[in-house]
C-alpha cells in the first residue's frame, strides 16, 4: 500500500489553515477522484470510498476506466460508499458475468434446446463465425440500467450529481474515446469491455472496448475537468505478478492486452497527489466471489491515512463548505413512447406482445428487466438493451436490438452408458421462412441415430397462435427380458413421425398444443431371441394415427438441476386407426402377430408429468415427481410405455426409473412417483438420493402372456439410487447407480454431455 503525499499538497493545506480569513476570498480547489480499472480488484474502490466519505471528502470530479468507470458512475450519481457495498455484496457475480438466462424466461417451444450444446456459431456467407467475445454482457448491461434509472433524464455527465468521465477505446483507430455524454449505462459497458472477453460495444461508428488498454489510470482526464487536488486509487499494481499468475488462456489474454498502458500508467502516478495502492497481491480480476475481502482491503489502504484526508477536508470545509449532492430518487416511470431500433425481421406487434407492457403504462425497473428477459427467452434476439429519452413528465423508452443470427449452428458431444457416444448437432434457422418463424433440426449421428425436426410460425397481431410441422426419426435398442429380469435379447427400434398443428401460447411458461401426427414403430432382430427369429430380415411394427391435446407448463430455473420451479405436462391423444407392417417369415409372423395384430384401432391414451423442486435451504433441494399412464383399452404393444433408465436417455414414451434399465419394462398404465434430495456444494456439484417407486395394472393382454415380450402384469417396483453430477462446461456429467426390491441388482448410469432431447 502506498500514498504519496506531494510536500506541496501539506503545505498547501497548512496555509490554509493559518490564514483562513484570506483563505476565504479564494474558490475552493476542486478535488478530482480517479478511480483505475482491475476487474474485481476494482471492487477495492468502494472500501476507500466509504473512507473518504468519512474523512469528509467529497470530489467535485470523478474519472474511471473499466471496473472504476462503474464504480465511479454510480457514485457520481449519487450512490453512497455504503449502498456501493450493499449493491456488490449481494450481486449475482455467476449470472452477471456468463448472461446466464434462467429457463423460466425461455419460452415454452425453446426450453429444450436452451443451454443444451456445447459449441455455437453463427453461419454467415463466409461459413462459421467466432463470437467476438466469450459474454455479451446482456446481464451486466440490465443491471447498470436499472441502477442508473434515477438520472435517466441526465445526458450531459456534467449535469450528474458529481460531473464525471469514462474513458473507452476504438478498436478501429486506437484511440482513447472519453465518454462526456450520452447514455450512462453505455458508457459504463463500453468501459468495461475486456477484449476477447466481453463483446465490443458498436456505437455509431466506433467499435469500443474496455479503456484500460489505453488508459486504465485516467488521471489526466480528471485534470482536464478542472481538478486541482488527485486523489487516486490505483489497484491493477502488478509489481508482484509471478509465472503462476498468468497460467490461463484468460488471463494471458487479459495481460498482454494491458502490457501498452504501463508507461502511461507510471506518468499518472507522478500527476496524483494521492495515489492509494491497496494490497491486493493475492487477489485476480475474477476474484469477484470475495468482494467482501476486497472491499476491506481498500478499507485498509485508505485508513492509513486518515489523520491526512481529515486534515485536506478540514482545510477546504473552512475555505467554503462542502456541496450538498442532491440524490435522485426514481421508483417508476410512466411511457410516452415506445421505439425499436435495428429490428429487421421481427414484427412490431410481436416484441411487444412480449413485452408486457405498452404506451401510457406505469412501470419499474423489473416491468421493464422482465420484459426484457422474456424477449430473450424468445431465442429471436441475441441482446436486447435500452434507453430512457425525457418527454415532459414521461419517458421514451428506446429499445436497442440485436437479432439473433438467422442461422445458428450448434454442437456437443455425449455419451451414455446405454446408448454410447453420439455427436449431437443443431442447425436453427429463424425468420428465413416467414417474420416470426423458426425451423430447428437436431441430429445425433452415433450408433443409435436420431434427428428432429420442428418448424413453428407465429400468426395473428399478438403473437400468441403459431402454426407448427415436426417429424422424429430414432433408430435404438429395445431390450426384451424374462419375467424374472433375465435379459433375453435386444430389438431393433425404429420410430418415424411427423406431424403438424396449432399451439397457443398465452402465458411465458406454458403453452397449449393441438396436433395430428401419424407414428411408425418397427422392430427387428438385433442379437439374441434366436427362438423366435430365424432371418435378420424379419420387421414388424405398426403405423399409428393420432390426434392429440397437450398442455406443458415449465417454471424450472435449470434444465437439469433445478433448484425451483415445476414443470407439468399433460396430453391426451386418441389413436384414430392403426395399421400393420410385417416382412418376413411366416414362422415369424405367427409368434408376433398378437403383438401387432390388436382387434381395437380407436382408443384413448393420456399421460401426466408432474415436478416441483422445493429449496429446502441454499444447499438443499427436494424435486419430487408424479407420473402416470394410462390407455382405455387393449392396444399394441408398441404403443404402450417404456419404464427405466434416466432423464439422459429418455424418449418420448419412457419413464425415467432408477433401480431399472433403460427400457426394462413394458407397461399400459401405470402411475409412479419420485423423491429426489439433491445437495448442491462446491456451486457445480450435485449429489443426489433417489427413491421410486411405480405401480402398474394391465387390462386384457393375456394374449401377450405366453410372448417372449414380456408384458409386465400388475406389479410394484420400489427403485432407488445415488448419483453424483458435475455441471461441467461440456454438458452435465453424471455417475449413478440404482437397484431395486425385486431383484437387488444394481444398474450403473453414466451420462457425459447435454442429452439429445426428444
Amino acid at each position: 500500500m502506498k500514498i504519496n503525499l506531494q510536500p506541496s499538497i501539506i503545505l498547501f493545506c497548512f496555509c490554509l489553515l493559518c490564514f483562513n480569513n484570506l483563505a476565504q476570498n479564494n474558490p475552493r480547489p476542486k478535488v478530482g477522484l480517479v478511480l483505475s480499472g482491475g476487474g474485481a480488484k476494482g471492487l477495492a474502490h468502494i472500501g476507500v470510498i466509504k473512507v473518504l466519505e468519512e474523512a469528509g471528502i467529497q470530489p467535485d470530479y470523478i474519472t474511471g476506466t473499466s471496473m472504476g468507470s462503474i464504480l465511479g458512475a454510480l457514485y457520481a450519481s449519487g450512490y453512497t460508499g455504503k449502498e456501493l457495498d450493499s449493491i456488490v455484496r449481494y450481486a449475482d457475480w455467476p449470472t452477471l458475468l456468463s448472461d446466464h438466462l434462467s429457463l423460466t424466461n425461455v419460452a415454452p417451444e425453446e426450453k429444450q434446446d436452451f443451454n443444451s450444446f456445447l459449441l455455437e456459431f453463427e453461419i454467415n456467407k463466409k461459413g462459421l463465425k467466432i463470437p467476438s467475445g466469450m459474454v455479451k454482457g446482456q446481464s451486466i448491461s440490465q443491471l447498470f440500467s436499472e441502477l442508473t434509472w434515477p438520472v435517466a433524464e441526465i445526458k450531459n455527465f456534467d449535469d450528474l450529481p458529481i460531473p464525471f468521465r469514462c474513458v473507452a477505446a476504438d478498436l478501429i483507430t486506437g484511440d482513447p474515446y472519453v465518454f462526456k455524454s450520452g447514455d450512462l449505462m453505455t458508457a459504463m459497458r463500453s468501459s468495461m469491455a475486456i477484449p476477447s472477453v466481453f463483446t465490443p460495444v458498436e456505437l455509431d461508428s466506433l467499435f469500443l472496448v474496455d479503456g484500460g488498454i489505453i488508459d486504465n489510470y485516467p488521471v489526466q482526464e480528471c485534470l482536464k475537468m478542472g481538478a486541482d487536488i488527485i486523489i487516486g486509487v490505483n489497484v491493477d499494481v502488478n509489481d508482484n505478478r509471478q509465472k503462476e499468475d498468468i497460467n490461463t488462456l484468460p488471463q494471458i489474454l487479459i495481460a498482454s492486452t494491458f502490457i501498452g498502458n504501463k508507461p502511461r500508467a507510471k506518468e499518472a502516478e507522478e500527476l496524483a497527489d494521492y495515489s492509494i495502492k491497496p494490497d491486493l497481491a493475492k487477489f485476480t480480476t475474477a476474484s469477484f466471489m470475495e468482494a467482501p475481502a476486497i472491499i476491506e482491503k481498500g478499507e485498509q489502504a485508505a485508513k492509513l491515512y486518515y489523520n491526512d484526508l481529515k486534515t485536506l477536508a478540514d482545510s477546504l470545509n473552512n475555505i467554503a463548505p462542502t456541496p450538498v449532492i442532491k440524490r435522485p430518487k426514481r421508483d417508476s416511470i410512466i411511457i410516452n413512447d415506445i421505439e425499436i431500433l435495428n429490428s429487421k425481421h421481427i414484427s412490431y406487434n410481436y416484441f411487444i406482445s412480449k413485452l408486457g407492457f405498452k404506451k401510457g403504462d406505469k412501470i419499474t425497473p423489473k416491468d421493464i428487466n422482465n420484459g426484457i428477459n422474456l424477449l430473450l427467452g424468445t431465442r429471436f434476439y441475441n441482446k436486447i438493451t435500452y434507453e430512457l429519452i425525457p418527454h415532459d413528465d414521461r419517458f421514451n423508452v428506446v429499445f436497442h436490438t440485436t437479432e439473433n443470427t438467422r442461422a445458428m449452428a450448434k454442437f456437443s458431444l455425449q455419451y451414455d452408458n446405454e446408448l454410447n457416444i453420439g455427436i449431437i448437432s443443431n442447425l436453427t434457422l429463424r425468420n428465413l421462412l416467414a417474420k416470426n418463424s423458426r425451423l430447428s433440426l437436431t441430429t445425433d449421428i452415433s450408433e443409435n441415430p436420431r434427428a428432429t425436426l420442428d418448424i413453428l410460425t407465429y400468426i395473428g397481431d399478438k403473437q400468441r397462435l403459431g402454426i407448427f410441422m415436426d417429424g422424429k426419426y430414432e433408430y435404438s435398442i429395445f431390450p426384451l427380458y424374462y419375467e424374472n429380469n433375465i435379459k433375453d435379447g435386444t430389438m431393433r427400434y425404429r420410430l418415424t413421425e411427423g406431424g403438424g398443428g396449432f399451439l397457443f401460447s398465452n402465458k411465458k411458461n406454458s403453452a397449449l398444443k393441438l396436433s395430428a401426427y401419424a407414428k411408425k414403430i418397427l422392430l427387428s432382430q438385433k442379437e439374441g431371441l434366436d427362438e423366435v427369429f430365424y432371418s435378420e430380415e424379419d420387421k414388424f411394427g405398426n403405423v399409428f394415427y393420432y390426434s392429440q391435446l397437450g398442455w406443458m407448463r415449465n417454471t424450472f430455473n435449470d434444465a437439469f438441476f433445478p433448484t425451483q420451479g415445476s414443470n407439468l405436462s399433460l396430453c391426451v391423444g386418441a389413436n384414430l386407426k392403426k395399421d400393420i407392417y410385417f416382412s418376413g417369415s411366416d414362422s415369424t409372423h405367427a409368434i408376433v402377430s398378437p403383438v401387432i395384430s390388436n382387434q381395437r384401432q380407436q382408443y384413448i391414451k393420456a399421460n401426466l408429468m408432474y415436478q416441483k423442486a422445493f429449496g429446502l435451504s441454499k444447499n438443499y433441494t427436494l424435486i419430487t415427481s408424479l407420473y402416470g399412464g394410462a390407455i382405455t383399452n387393449d392396444d399394441s404393444y408398441l404403443d404402450m410405455h417404456f419404464v427405466g433408465g434416466t432423464n439422459f436417455n429418455a424418449g418420448e414414451d419412457d419413464i425415467p426409473f432408477v433401480g431399472l434399465s433403460f427400457r426394462e419394462r413394458v407397461v399400459q398404465n401405470y402411475s409412479a412417483g419420485r423423491l429426489n434430495f439433491m445437495f448442491n456444494f462446491a456451486q457445480i456439484m450435485h449429489a443426489n438420493v433417489i427413491v421410486n417407486g411405480l405401480y402398474s395394472t394391465n387390462f386384457g393382454n393375456s394374449n401377450k402372456e405366453s410372448l417372449p415380450f414380456v408384458l409386465n402384469r400388475d406389479e410394484f417396483v420400489l427403485g432407488y439410487g445415488v448419483s453424483l453430477s458435475l455441471d461441467s462446461l461440456i454438458g452435465p456429467i453424471t455417475l449413478g447407480a440404482g437397484s431395486n426390491h425385486i431383484d437387488n441388482k444394481i444398474r450403473l448410469y453414466v451420462n457425459i454431455g447435454y442429452p439429445f432431447h426428444r
